[in-house]
């Protein structure tokens, strides 16, 4: 389900809102809308009597008989269409998602030379000290050693395995424009949200210094900042100069790293949303330089 389809509906209806969560959002003159995650009638039902005060969303592929049925009889039911996501290979992506794997992985390959605890890795990585210990035993034992501290034996390996499996979290994303420098419009966002955390092109230009940025996106755990008070107006993404996400993934905000007075998220992630977001034709090629520079980090100490 793709909850930016619930933003991008409201507006084309003349409501804007702000995300207060993965899933909860507020209009401008206060009225909440939760977004269902099962968009079936019984769930929809469920969340429904569970916040009376709330307008619930339920973004739908298509439409069933009952999904109509229960729109018409609730005003406090909307049916959002949306198209369906692009088909992708799910070989080795079945059951839930080891996350935790994934967040200390990103954790040992953003500190070159580093040597862990496991109570410090799990600090890093924003998971629990048994998560990461199982982590380093199973999926990670490949790439690590443990002589008295745990280090990173393989940085290139590890990287490769975590591009081969990793599947970003859910997010709520917002677009928007201005037509003002892109450090500028960056700077405006982190004076309203210092806890954003800045990633994609921008975030590569900042650790490395060569990316050109096309569009600034952010990832905040607490909502985004009132973006039309900025002098912003709500674009798609096609058009748009600044991206905010609101992600489930607690990890995000735990890795990141301070440069140039700006929360930045880990190199892996960086290299990710470059390459997800990317619309000049050199994302991938923008992704592997961001890659190969980490791994030479490795190499220097």
């Amino acid at each position: 389900m793709d909850a930016t389809a619930a933003i991008r509906a409201l507006a084309e209806r003349g409501v804007r809102v702000t995300p207060l969560s993965a899933d909860l959002l507020r209009a401008q003159d206060g009225t909440l809308y939760r977004i269902a995650r099962r968009p079936n009638p019984a769930a929809v039902r469920e969340l429904r009597d569970q916040h009376p005060d709330v307008t619930i969303i339920a973004p739908v592929v298509r439409t069933t008989a009952a999904m109509r049925e229960l729109a018409a009889l609730d005003g406090r039911v909307m049916l959002i269409t949306q198209p369906p996501r692009p088909s992708e290979s799910t070989a080795g992506k079945r059951g839930p998602a080891p996350r935790t794997q994934w967040a200390a992985a990103r954790a040992l390959l953003a500190h070159p030379g580093r040597r862990w605890s496991q109570r410090e890795l799990a600090a890093a990585a924003g998971v629990s000290s048994g998560a990461v210990n199982s982590a380093l035993n199973q999926s990670l034992a490949p790439f690590v050693r443990m002589d008295v501290r745990w280090s990173v034996v393989d940085p290139e390996g590890l990287w490769d395995w975590l591009a081969s499996v990793y599947r970003p979290a859910e997010t709520l994303t917002t677009y928007w424009w201005r037509d003002d420098a892109l450090d500028v419009q960056a700077d405006s966002v982190v004076a309203a949200d210092p806890a954003a955390v800045l990633t994609g092109d921008l975030a590569a230009d900042r650790y490395f210094g060569w990316r050109r940025p096309e569009h600034a996106m952010f990832y905040s755990n607490l909502g985004a900042p009132d973006m039309a008070a900025l002098g912003f107006a709500m674009d798609d993404e096609g058009g748009h100069t600044i991206a905010l996400s609101v992600p489930s993934d607690k990890s995000v905000p735990a890795q990141a790293t301070t440069i140039q007075g700006v929360q930045c998220a880990d190199p892996f992630l960086v290299a990710w949303d470059v390459q997800r977001t990317g619309t000049t034709g050199d994302h991938d090629e923008a992704a592997r330089m961001i890659r190969d520079e980490t791994i030479r980090r490795f190499a220097r100490v």
